[in-house]
């Protein structure tokens, strides 16, 4: 059987790009409330310094892009992260569903990716639970309300997302629309990030008990539990 190789490393990456996002979502969706009190400030008829509206600009502009660099770096990070979990699967598993490319490569099928990427994150907490148990390590199995949680959430997330970046943007009335709805896509795509995060993060504990296991047990690779054996248990999350 293949020993895993390590993915540490790129969980807390995945962590940290992840954590930027959703810091740098909140700053956004901050500064997009205080355009919004400008633009209605302007819109009700009252008096708008210039310098204001565009110290107001260059804020929003700067933010979006430092906001765009950190959601690619989650992106990357994530993805790596992710390949690197199913591949780890795949060597003590060999009835998983998909090939180990999947766990990348769903994410940009245009239909494939409402459904395949839930299903092998799904497969990633159910299957090594399951590897865990042959092991004689029983862990916790809630994971199925948060993970079709996040998934929901994050379909949604991306829908209105891609809705914001059409709207007009030509008149006042315009822009007050287009920042309220980007105050609301912020907010989920904050909500959807914590559950994300705690994904990665429930996950990567799971590892770290099948690496010890590996690691610290090795006779229990091959040879099965018995009532006799003499050993201290991992604790599971």
């Amino acid at each position: 059987m293949k020993k895993f190789r390590d993915n540490q490393e790129r969980g807390k990456w995945a962590k940290i790009g992840l954590s930027l996002a959703i810091t740098l979502t909140v700053i956004l969706t901050v500064s997009n409330i205080f355009q919004l009190e400008l633009l209605l400030r302007w819109s009700s008829g009252a008096e708008v310094d210039m310098f204001e509206a565009e110290m107001n600009d260059t804020r929003q502009e700067i933010i979006v892009i430092v906001y765009f660099l950190c959601m690619i770096l989650a992106a990357i990070s994530f993805l790596f992260w992710f390949r690197r979990a199913y591949f780890n699967l795949h060597q003590k598993l060999k009835t998983l569903e998909f090939n180990e490319g999947w766990a990348v490569g769903s994410w940009f099928v245009p239909f494939l990716n409402l459904v395949r990427p839930y299903k092998i994150m799904k497969e990633l907490y159910s299957e090594s639970a399951f590897w865990l148990k042959m092991k004689g390590i029983d862990v916790e199995r809630d994971h199925d309300r948060y993970l079709l949680a996040w998934w929901i959430l994050w379909i949604i997330s991306t829908v209105v997302g891609r809705i914001v970046s059409k709207m007009a943007e030509d008149t006042l009335d315009d822009m007050i629309e287009l920042t309220q709805v980007a105050i609301g896509a912020g907010i989920l795509e904050i909500i959807v990030g914590l559950l994300a995060f705690k994904v990665i993060s429930d996950y990567f504990k799971r590892e770290q008990i099948m690496m010890e296991v590996e690691n610290r047990l090795p006779e229990m690779l091959d040879l099965p539990i018995t009532p006799n054996s003499n050993f201290d248990e991992p604790q599971g999350i």
